[in-house]
């Protein structure tokens, strides 16, 4: 009990017991460890004439119950657990592991556990790591996306991309007790590089950061069509060159005509898989863009494959047979070029990211009967007559 009685005599007295749960004793606060100690107390009133409040939970007259908590040490869990995997975005969040599974309830919102980080890059998964940056400030969020939303992508503007980044995170708890660095784990020297020598604690891991970069692919076969059907089917008369460089021109009385089939896919780093991948294409001929647009789909997941027939999806449009008076032959080129339609409109704008080495086919059509007089013929031109002269 405690009394206090001032000069004119009045006093106030409270009295008080350490709780576990409902039932009144210390054991709640025994300390081993490596633990902590949380002492639950409740107080009872007492006035002048002897009255008190009462002492169990149910009577409805004891005073809120005050939690005093003792931490003997700070950890942190930092999940998820992908040590040693290739990631596109950082999903880490972080908390304090704490002895006990009941959380303090601070008063002060302030008295709350702080966190920092700091951030290693290796060109090898055991090899030695050299610091990335210094520690970040101390702070209350527990979530990587909300401290630093744009983390993995200022690391590859840093030349970070397809290296092995170790995060390490210390903790200080509400007391103001800090969280050592691992050392059984993680050897530090004197230049702040790492070498990673054991797993006892959950505060660290190592993963590598994909490149981001998309990558474009194209396959294509190139045939004569006979018929006014989509797809190329050499049961009703099609001829197919398949990946052909070159393809004759079918004499105009053929009812042939040269058409093209290019299937068009991505790859994609995981930090864009089930985003809106859209692909903008042109063909160009003689060097001049003679048609261009977009994939009507967009791409979601790397193998994804669109098909796109030329002339037959922009019909009236392109005429892969027309050969101008006085040539011999016509070139083409299709560039195709992946990038996250990161706002939906459908266009690239500057700041979206894109595959920065188009994918390209180049093919010719010949006015030539066939591919072997075109060969034969461009053979001759290519030799040099020699003139021998006696002076």
């Amino acid at each position: 009990m405690y009394k206090r009685q001032d000069q004119e005599n009045n006093v106030v007295a409270s009295r008080w017991t350490f709780n576990d749960g409902g039932t009144a004793g210390v054991g709640y606060g025994k300390v081993a460890s490596g633990s902590v100690l949380h002492m639950g107390m409740q107080f009872v009133g007492e006035d002048e004439a002897g009255n008190v409040t009462g002492l169990g939970f149910d009577e409805g007259d004891a005073l809120d119950p005050l939690h005093v908590w003792w931490m003997t040490r700070a950890e942190t869990a930092l999940l998820p657990n992908i040590d040693g995997e290739e990631v596109g975005v950082l999903p880490f969040y972080w908390y304090l592991d704490r002895a006990t599974a009941e959380d303090p309830e601070a008063q002060d919102l302030e008295a709350r556990p702080r966190f920092t980080y700091r951030l290693w890059a290796s060109d090898d998964f055991t090899g030695i790591y050299s610091p990335v940056g210094v520690w970040s400030a101390w702070t209350l969020e527990t979530q990587l996306a909300d401290l630093a939303p744009n983390l993995a992508e200022t690391l590859r503007q840093s030349g970070y991309g397809d290296s092995w980044i170790l995060m390490v995170v210390l903790a200080a708890d509400e007391t103001g007790n800090y969280e050592l660095w691992p050392a059984a784990d993680l050897t530090l020297g004197g230049g702040d590089e790492v070498e990673v020598i054991d797993r006892t604690r959950k505060n660290w891991v190592r993963f590598k950061l994909s490149s981001g970069e998309i990558d474009t692919t194209i396959a294509y076969e190139l045939w004569h069509n006979a018929t006014d059907y989509a797809a190329l089917s050499v049961t009703d008369g099609d001829i197919n060159f398949g990946a052909a460089g070159v393809v004759a021109r079918p004499d105009p009385s053929s009812g042939l005509r040269v058409e093209g089939l290019f299937r068009i896919g991505v790859v994609l780093p995981a930090s864009l898989e089930n985003r809106d991948i859209a692909v903008r294409w042109s063909l160009q001929r003689e060097g001049e863009v003679l048609f261009e647009d977009f994939l009507p789909e967009y791409y979601s997941t790397t193998g994804e494959i669109q098909a796109l027939q030329l002339p037959y999806d922009v019909s009236g449009l392109i005429d892969l047979d027309w050969i101008p008076e006085g040539r011999n032959e016509v070139s083409y080129v299709l560039n195709a070029q992946a990038f996250w339609d990161e706002n939906g409109d459908g266009v690239w704008d500057p700041v979206e990211r894109i595959d920065t080495t188009p994918a390209s086919v180049y093919f010719k059509v010949v006015r030539d009967a066939n591919v072997g007089d075109y060969i034969g013929r461009e053979r001759q031109r290519g030799k040099q007559q020699i003139i021998l002269r006696e002076e």
